[in-house]
């Protein structure tokens, strides 16, 4: 974890973020982790949407009561910042705090992963799940990058 903060700082050569933010948004993803079991249990409730063992119900169920809450969660914390701080002043920061936002969240599953099967998953784990997590939110925060950067023609202006 330490390893990819100190390098996802780096990416930034004109202006490393402060440590104050990068820290910052990695608490909040670690916190707002929590908020994918109330998101999960609320849509299995009123929705009735589980994993039931059917091939395109549970293929359905990983993408969209998985994947769609987790991505949801995981980039509140980047719009959080972009809202109440001035720290999100470059296209380049997007990625960033999107990426350290994933890495709290991935730290705080990766807990209970530990918890629930033992050391031997740490491996799988940090190679797949942690990079996945910071790709996908990465991508998402690109879209938030985008949308900010874009001319009314649709073509990047501010880089």
């Amino acid at each position: 974890m330490l390893s990819w903060l100190f390098y996802l700082r780096k990416i930034d050569i004109y202006e490393p973020e402060k440590w104050k933010h990068i820290l910052l948004i990695f608490v909040l993803g670690v916190l707002f982790s929590d908020v994918t079991f109330l998101l999960s249990d609320l849509t299995s409730m009123f929705t009735g949407f589980n994993l039931n063992g059917r091939i395109l119900n549970d293929l359905l169920y990983c993408i969209i009561g998985i994947g769609v809450i987790e991505e949801l969660v995981k980039i509140i914390p980047v719009i959080l910042i972009l809202k109440y701080t001035k720290a999100i002043n470059e296209p380049v920061d997007y990625l960033v705090y999107g990426s350290v936002s994933a890495l709290g969240f991935a730290f705080a599953e990766n807990l209970l992963y530990f918890n629930s099967y033992g050391p031997q998953i740490i491996m799988g784990r940090a190679l797949t799940a942690v990079v996945f997590h910071m790709f996908l939110t990465s991508l998402a925060a690109y879209g938030l990058m985008l949308n900010k950067y874009k001319s009314s023609k649709g073509l990047l202006t501010d880089f």
